[in-house]
């Protein structure tokens, strides 16, 4: 069981295409933290485990992971500094419902905050503008066409090269409510960070 948790971390993060970058990261240690995040019972890895878990597991209100990105700190096209994350993604877990009320909730949630221009985006997502003076003023939300049901990322501005910034994505996978939180290089595998969650989440879960 708990060389299927190691194998699923590498196939969560896409490493499973290439045989040589399998051989260059190491596996996370075998040893497991049993959590309960609502009515789940979890068995986590704890090299996952960020530093506010409970190393020695029990009933958690909110699951919060750092994984590796496989490739290292993604590289900025425009050359810019790396945002704060580096090579890492951070994934929090909470019961469905808490985050999400409905697949479409985030372009409902900023549909008002949000200028009408429609912009191409990395990886093929739409890029919209956050409007001066409202709260996400110098923020930017991504979404997959033709609607946000697949993916959608409200990020700090990528546009300017001047600050490094984050981006911010939540999915329903299953009965839990993730909150994915990535550097904006990231933006254009916005569909292998998705299948990423998916497989995190099925390798810590019964």
């Amino acid at each position: 069981m708990l060389g299927l948790i190691a194998c699923s971390l590498i196939a969560a993060l896409g490493l499973a295409a290439s045989g040589r970058l399998a051989r260059e990261q190491p596996l996370p240690p075998a040893a497991t933290v049993s959590l309960r995040l609502g009515d789940l019972a979890l068995a986590v890895p704890a090299a996952w485990l960020r530093a506010t878990m409970p190393a020695g597991g029990g009933p958690v209100h909110r699951l919060d992971l750092v994984l590796p990105w496989p490739n290292g700190a993604p590289s900025r096209a425009d050359g810019g500094p790396a945002g704060p994350l580096g090579g890492k993604v951070l994934l929090g877990l909470v019961p469905a419902g808490r985050l999400l009320a409905g697949p479409d909730e985030g372009t409902r949630r900023h549909a008002r905050f949000l200028a009408p221009a429609v912009e191409a985006g990395p990886g093929g997502l739409l890029r919209r503008r956050f409007r001066e003076g409202s709260p996400y003023q110098g923020e930017e939300f991504f979404i997959a066409p033709p609607d946000e049901r697949a993916f959608s990322a409200r990020c700090g501005s990528i546009s300017t090269g001047a600050t490094p910034a984050t981006c911010v994505s939540t999915l329903r996978v299953g009965r839990l409510d993730v909150e994915l939180r990535f550097d904006p290089a990231l933006l254009a595998q916005w569909r292998r960070l998705a299948h990423g969650a998916e497989r995190a989440v099925a390798a810590i879960s019964p």
